[in-house]
């Protein structure tokens, strides 16, 4: 739904963190960002090379083995050496809450958008920057967030592996990275005007309120590139970083605040760096981070598009 009036495109600077993804692909493999043509235009490197987003930060501090990582966006604290221990979902809030480490003793479990806040999308297996975060294991790492649809069975992690968001039985032994500092929710306060589109007043981002029906990866990010909406011609497909700041997993069906966000996926511009014919998309059912085949041969997902 476009409007007659067009208005120059004016490329805002946010100031949200990059996903960490510095490669572009078509709908296979990786390609030379220069190479790409209009067809596969407008995906998440070719937005960092413009300048659109904050380059990820970490300080590390402290005596090895208790090295302490801040992260300069957040300004979260976070363990750097890891247990060699798998816990359960109890056990691992308890542990984090019994953690002295760096001579401090509020270290706690964190919630799903801050375990999410340190994944880095440029690399794979594991999908976290390696120099502030050494032998980090390519496995599933546990969120203090239980899942809305089960209580007592299901909570809330992330995939360091493939850097996805997922929910995993309480009962069964994973990983644990402990945080420290006051717990961030990253929620987005939405407002909707008239025109109409969707403004986070946390993020800055603006939202059309309309959306694409069920395309493949490749016609997503066309149909952002092409789209003339609501007076403005320069919006682009979301990465995935951006993507879920639409999220609250503290509900289901939608899991956002969003006006009228459908239970559906949604793609981001940003390719699995491990295997280009991959995109990473949100499914707003529950909210889960998804890989989802680009062509679209066993699923297909819709396009928000954002400035």
């Amino acid at each position: 739904m476009a409007d007659s009036e067009t208005v120059t495109a004016d490329y805002r600077v946010v100031t949200l963190p990059c996903s960490g993804q510095t490669q572009c692909y078509d709908d296979e493999a990786e390609v030379s960002c220069d190479s790409l043509d209009s067809a596969f235009y407008g995906q998440d490197a070719q937005y960092v090379a413009a300048g659109m987003c904050v380059p990820r930060s970490y300080s590390i501090n402290g005596i090895t083995p208790e090295e302490i990582v801040t992260d300069n966006y957040t300004r979260l604290d976070w363990q750097r050496t890891l247990s060699p221990n798998t816990y359960g979902w109890q056990e691992a809030i308890d542990y984090c809450a019994g953690l002295i480490y760096g001579g401090y003793e509020d270290w706690r479990l964190p919630n799903d958008r801050e375990l999410e806040s340190i994944i880095n999308n440029g690399y794979d297996r594991p999908a976290i920057d390696g120099g502030a975060f050494p032998h980090t294991p390519s496995s599933f790492f546990w969120s203090s967030r239980p899942n809305m649809d089960s209580l007592e069975e299901w909570a809330w992690g992330v995939d360091f592996g493939d850097a996805t968001t997922r929910f995993g039985n309480k009962g069964t032994k994973y990983s644990v990275r402990c945080v420290r500092g006051n717990e961030r929710s990253f929620s987005s306060i939405f407002s909707l005007s008239e025109k109409p589109i969707v403004t986070d007043r946390t993020s800055g981002l603006i939202w059309t309120m309309y959306y694409s029906s069920s395309v493949s990866w490749q016609a997503s990010l066309g149909y952002c590139q092409s789209l003339n909406y609501a007076g403005y011609q320069d919006w682009r497909l979301p990465n995935i970083y951006e993507l879920k700041t639409l999220i609250y997993r503290g509900k289901a069906n939608p899991a956002s605040y969003f006006p009228d966000m459908p239970s559906i996926c949604f793609w981001s511009s940003s390719s699995d760096v491990g295997w280009g014919e991959l995109a990473f998309s949100v499914d707003f059912s529950r909210g889960e981070v998804r890989r989802v085949l680009k062509n679209g041969y066993w699923d297909l997902c819709s396009a928000f598009c954002v400035r």
